[in-house]
């Protein structure tokens, strides 16, 4: 490759991240700035943030107490510790998992 090739490739790998980290960073801050103003869209999704900008998906962030973030991990872990005659008929099921968490994130709330 020419030099002014390895030139331009470099070029455009850091314009990328900056933009990238960019966005990232000014993201919840225009969000929010948006939301104080009025000037937010209601007829298209907006992300949701928590108080250190931080994305919230599904009700659960990365900050969430351990017991909420990993509801699913206990419960596999306490059916695994079981005896070995109890194993045979564990199903973990989803929906009753979902419902656990959401009923922690309501207790958190309240």
């Amino acid at each position: 490759m020419a030099p002014s090739a390895h030139n331009i490739i470099s070029v455009l790998v850091f314009s990328g991240i900056g933009v990238y980290t960019g966005v990232k960073f000014f993201e919840p801050i225009i969000i929010e700035q948006l939301r104080k103003d009025g000037n937010l869209r209601s007829d298209i999704e907006i992300p949701e943030f928590d108080k250190d900008g931080n994305r919230i998906i599904g009700g659960l962030n990365k900050t969430d107490e351990p017991s909420v973030k990993n509801a699913f991990w206990d419960e596999l872990r306490q059916k695994l510790e079981l005896p070995a005659n109890e194993k045979k008929n564990i199903k973990i099921d989803l929906a009753d998992l979902n419902k656990t968490v959401e009923e922690k994130n309501s207790d958190k709330k309240d």
